[in-house]
């Protein structure tokens, strides 16, 4: 485990599990649904964890690319596969301080194109900023993200969310994202969001407020949990590669998607 700490603010990585934040603590109130709350038994549902190479659903785990046909043989939600490789997998600890810390990986077998991952984790002044960066040594489709688990209620306060998203991504009775965009419908979501420089917030009542931005516009936010909310920060939206939204990368070239959580 690795932990991060400044005046406010208490970070903790473990690269054994994934390269996950398994605990965020801000002002003495922890942030995340942690494992033994995991209401869903999965590697996918507590802290916060990193999805790369690919965010989100590729319908049933096909795709052409380059004039290639590729079949995933994880399809960890039937029949589509879910959040990538990046999270199955140990991550390397690179640089460490009291306040930072850089973690890297190669891209685990179940995806057909070489690459490197990174991520790095800076506590500065009010501000939690994490990087995940993918850089190819094969040409190759790819899109990155971050899924934290946000706990719904602290200290009996209920999560507030403020967001002045103008559309989202329509998905089919598969739960696929389509080409399809439209005004934001009413709750639950599971679905990617798009607007013009979204202001994103999470209230719990007068205990603590969080600004969250990000370097790209696509946000998924899934809110069917009776216990938490995810609000994920993505450089595509879901089924990126069908969309053709996604970033196509020669050897050598890097996509990098930052985080950044102000308090």
């Amino acid at each position: 485990m690795i932990t991060l700490s400044s005046d406010r603010a208490i970070l903790v990585i473990d690269p054994a599990d994934g390269g996950r934040i398994a605990s965020m603590v801000i002002d003495g109130y922890e942030l995340l649904r942690d494992e033994k709350f995991n209401a869903e038994q999965s590697i996918f549902g507590y802290g916060s964890f990193p999805m790369a190479p690919y965010a989100g659903r590729i319908r049933h785990g096909k795709f052409e690319f380059d004039g290639n046909n590729y079949q995933l043989e994880n399809l960890a939600d039937p029949p589509n596969a879910l959040h990538g490789t990046a999270v199955y997998q140990s991550w390397n600890i690179d640089k460490q301080s009291y306040t930072a810390c850089q973690i890297s990986t190669d891209i685990a077998e179940g995806w057909p194109f070489r690459g490197n991952l990174s991520q790095s984790f800076k506590l500065e002044n009010d501000t939690i900023i994490m990087t995940i960066s993918l850089t190819a040594i094969d040409r190759m489709p790819s899109w990155v993200g971050f899924h934290p688990w946000f706990r719904k209620e602290i200290n009996s306060e209920e999560i507030q969310l403020t967001a002045d998203f103008s559309q989202m991504y329509v998905r089919d009775n598969e739960k696929v994202a389509t080409k399809t965009i439209a005004p934001p419908k009413p709750l639950p979501w599971d679905d990617c969001f798009i607007g013009t420089e979204p202001k994103i917030k999470l209230r719990w009542g007068n205990l603590l407020e969080l600004e969250l931005f990000s370097n790209f516009p696509y946000w998924v936010i899934y809110s069917a949990p009776t216990d938490a909310l995810c609000i994920e920060p993505q450089s595509a939206p879901p089924n990126a590669i069908e969309l053709e939204k996604h970033q196509i990368l020669d050897p050598g070239e890097s996509v990098t998607l930052e985080f950044k959580i102000c308090f």
